[in-house]
């Protein structure tokens, strides 16, 4: 944490009900507001997340719809600002890192890059609510700043820097829906929602290409399996992931791609360990590449992550992994997008045959029951993992936790697995 961080972190501790009572701005309502003079609208979402970012884009599809000669700009997080990019309802991104990266040499940087720029800001602060982000809204010398009613700092009776607060709707629970919320307030309905992202042509070729290099067989479908975990109790297990992938190719002649993300080496060894056949591996890179390559493939089965969000955004059908966290207010809007959530609220719950039966819901009849012609016959159930003392999947996949969980168990299994080997041999 940097001296400016705490700085922050101390002032909303100590003095916010002082800034507040000084420099509130006094609210205003939405009929009041003259919205045929902004020409500038800044959307200020310099949260991290993946995820929120992309829950947040059907905003600017609607602003850019109501206002098409208005120009859009995107306040982001640097890890996000190549996504934001890919956004043709965006016109300038703004790189600005978050409030517990942000230096005072930063931050005043960003704020002289912002002053008198701008003609309206949106904050977007239904997730999360940091004081730079409204900092950074006032540098912009907008006449009116618009956020969410929520998320008020502690301390204070309101969200004092905004001088348009939209009020929260019980009723809505899903993320996007609270974003539009607060577009709604000042009467902008919504619209045609278009893809979030919008994929250079030759990149989708040349990941095409790729693919094509290494045998991929148009007529065949190609399922992606995107294996990074996502909360506690919220991932499925590596086991029940590769056994669905040996049934999807032993079953359906289907062709699998395996994501994974950057510090998930060593579980992708374990689950090729699991299927033992050749499959496209598509390694950590660049979120364009693997977003190309995720809108190559006919589905995906990903988990509650930022992977479930991005495949989402490229337009490809998938069937999402939930556990306690609510798909009703995180899962991919639209009905190309299947959540299945387990039976309370953990994912190791969720079966199989669930999975299989939302892809044949997503497919209809393009996943027909056609096995190869020469199975591969060492993906068959009977397949055993190695370095885990050759033990059947279903074994761990039968406990009921976590992935993490039972990593950190498995030491002491072994070791047991072993004093009780020993005792057999004493015993003879």
């Amino acid at each position: 944490m940097s001296t400016f961080t705490a700085s922050l972190n101390y002032l909303k501790t100590n003095h916010i009900a002082l800034f507040e009572k000084y420099y509130g701005r006094e609210n205003l309502q939405p009929n009041l507001v003259d919205l045929t003079g902004i020409n500038k609208i800044l959307v200020v979402k310099n949260h991290d997340s993946i995820s929120d970012f992309l829950l947040a884009a059907p905003v600017f599809s609607v602003l850019k719809q109501a206002f098409p000669n208005a120009k859009i700009g995107a306040l982001v997080h640097p890890h996000l600002e190549s996504l934001a990019k890919l956004n043709s309802n965006i016109d300038e991104v703004i790189a600005v890192p978050s409030e517990q990266e942000l230096t005072f040499r930063k931050f005043v940087k960003a704020g002289w890059e912002l002053r008198k720029k701008w003609d309206f800001a949106i904050v977007l602060n239904t997730v999360n609510h940091s004081l730079t982000s409204d900092l950074l809204a006032q540098y912009s010398g907008a006449k009116y700043i618009l956020g969410s009613a929520g998320r008020v700092f502690p301390g204070t009776q309101r969200n004092f820097m905004y001088n348009l607060v939209a009020p929260i709707w019980p009723d809505h629970i899903h993320q996007s829906e609270k974003n539009l919320d607060i577009l709604r307030y000042i009467g902008i309905e919504d619209a045609v929602v278009a893809k979030p992202l919008v994929l250079p042509p030759n990149r989708i070729t040349k990941a095409r290409e790729e693919l094509e290099k290494k045998g991929l067989q148009p007529k065949r479908p190609l399922i992606g399996i995107h294996i990074s975990g996502g909360k506690l109790f919220g991932t499925w297990p590596i086991g029940r992931l590769a056994e669905l992938t040996r049934l999807l190719k032993n079953k359906y002649n289907a062709q699998i791609a395996l994501f994974w993300g950057e510090k998930d080496g060593e579980k992708a060894e374990q689950f090729l360990n699991y299927v033992q056949f050749d499959l496209f591996k598509i390694a950590p890179q660049k979120k364009l590449n693997i977003a190309c390559f995720m809108h190559l493939c006919d589905a995906l089965v990903v988990n509650d992550n930022w992977a479930m969000h991005l495949s989402a955004a490229t337009g490809t059908p998938l069937v999402a992994i939930f556990g306690p966290t609510n798909p009703n207010e995180f899962k991919p809007a639209g009905e190309q997008f299947v959540a299945i959530r387990g039976q309370r609220e953990k994912a190791d719950n969720i079966t199989v045959e669930q999975v299989e039966k939302a892809l044949i819901q997503l497919f209809g009849n393009k996943l027909e029951n056609r096995p190869p012609k020469n199975p591969d016959q060492t993906a068959s159930a009977e397949t055993t993992a190695p370095g885990l003392d050759a033990e059947p999947a279903s074994f761990f996949d039968g406990l009921d936790i976590s992935e993490d969980v039972l990593k950190d168990l498995k030491p002491e299994l072994n070791r047991l697995k072993w004093q009780m080997k020993t005792a057999e041999i004493r015993f003879r």
